[in-house]
């Protein structure tokens, strides 16, 4: 049986930065209390590894007790979080994913933030936290017409989910970068007048890049183990 291993096997960037830093700071400090403000990242065996180390997993700041140290998960979190840490006297330690991050200070700057992504999932959460002005979440090309026919007057900075599935992003971009504009108004393919959206790139190359090289090994391979 042939074994083929990914060239990407292993932590991107973001995570390993995370999970290097977490396990330096608790090895520094092995007397302090320590949280992970949700889990540092979807990995049983690295939440399992630290619960062993005393690091308990938090959803709700009021559980970090004033004087421990909560790490803030790669997902990233709202300002508001960040402050109501500072409020009770408890330090953190900001992982958030470097990518994530350049989203957060979009939303920051955007007077109208369209959100590709989840609403579920915390990144989405926590950026959509951070909006600067009116903000809106869409998750399918079907969401992105409606939203942006329902209102022509509006203008929006448009974003992805760092691990949004990269060919609907493409889609949705294609979507957008069909429209024309005439007499001060923007129109879709269909002529039907629309708002005007102002596209940034954040899907995380170490995310597309993963998708696309499933995709190829899916077309070679009996089985894939993720």
């Amino acid at each position: 049986m042939e074994l083929i291993v990914s060239k990407y096997l292993g932590y991107c960037f973001g995570v390993n930065r995370a999970i290097t830093t977490l396990f330096r700071t608790i090895d520094e400090q092995p007397d302090r209390k320590c949280y992970t403000y949700g889990p540092i990242i979807h990995n049983k065996r690295i939440t399992d590894q630290l619960a062993q180390r005393g690091v308990s997993v938090i959803d709700d700041i009021s559980l970090a007790e004033p004087g421990s140290l909560v790490f803030i998960r790669t997902h990233g979190v709202s300002g508001s979080v960040l402050q109501a840490l500072r409020q009770r006297g408890v330090e953190y330690v900001d992982l958030t994913c470097p990518y994530v991050q350049k989203i957060h200070n979009i939303a920051k700057e955007s007077d109208s933030l369209l959100m590709v992504g989840d609403v579920r999932h915390p990144e989405v959460i926590g950026i959509l936290g951070d909006a600067k002005g009116e903000h809106k979440a869409v998750n399918t090309l079907d969401e992105l017409r409606k939203l942006l026919r329902s209102d022509p007057s509006k203008s929006y900075t448009m974003v992805a989910q760092t691990t949004f599935n990269m060919e609907l992003w493409l889609a949705m971009k294609a979507h957008v970068e069909s429209f024309r504009s005439a007499d001060g108004q923007t129109f879709d393919s269909d002529g039907i007048p629309v708002s005007s959206v102002t596209i940034c790139d954040t899907i995380c190359h170490a995310t597309s890049d993963r998708q696309k090289e499933v995709e190829e090994m899916a077309k070679n391979c009996d089985y894939i183990i993720v």
